[in-house]
């Protein structure tokens, strides 16, 4: 049995501090977290619960997001669950892998509409195989290997664009092509009016990053 109880932790970053606390548990191979947050700036996720188990190294989790842009706030229930995960004999990686993400429910003042959003990541062979809900409707793949990405998103309504290329963290050469984004569609989702007034207009184009 190890228990472990952070307290109004925090580490200066950049320009501002990263704040957290919390408590885990360690009893009878699995890990359970409970109450941990975490803030930055703008930036906070809260209520964290987790349970780990060191067996099958499942993992389900819950929290809450928060985030402000535009002084106005954006929200959502978050829950993640890793399963069905296979490490092989004497290794400590494992060799495939199902991760889920949710959000239950977008809310706040900055938005107009709620809405809900999962992230599915499939992991095996040395790539990731990435789907969503069909609001968002993203579909893709990222080989670990040699970084290669290629990924689409289409939400058949405001917002559609295909991105490729090259992601590693010391070698990053990305193209974010055939953008296409329904301004007024858009719009209808965000609470701006005292910042933004937009009529009407299509905005479209490709996008490079190198680094």
């Amino acid at each position: 049995y190890i228990s472990l109880n952070v307290s109004d932790s925090s580490v200066f970053i950049s320009t501002s501090f990263l704040k957290f606390q919390g408590s885990a548990v360690l009893e009878d191979k699995k890990i359970s977290i409970n109450n941990f947050g975490m803030n930055y700036s703008d930036f906070e996720i809260s209520d964290i619960q987790a349970e780990c188990s060191l067996e099958d190294m499942n993992l389900d989790a819950t929290g809450n997001l928060s985030l402000s842009l535009f002084d106005k706030s954006v929200k959502t229930p978050l829950s993640l669950q890793i399963s069905n995960v296979i490490i092989p004999k004497n290794s400590l990686f494992p060799e495939s892998f199902v991760m889920s993400v949710t959000a239950k429910e977008f809310s706040g003042s900055l938005l107009r509409k709620t809405f809900p959003v999962s992230l599915n990541l499939n992991y095996s062979d040395n790539q990731f195989i990435i789907t969503s809900s069909d609001n968002v409707d993203i579909k893709g793949s990222l080989e670990l290997k040699n970084g290669f990405l290629d990924l689409s998103l289409n939400n058949n309504d405001f917002i559609s664009f295909g991105l490729g290329g090259i992601a590693k963290l010391r070698n990053t050469n990305l193209s974010a092509y055939n953008i296409r984004i329904d301004l007024p569609r858009l719009f209808n989702y965000l609470n701006l009016d005292d910042l933004f007034f937009i009529e009407n207009g299509i905005l479209t184009g490709d996008v490079m990053l190198n680094g």
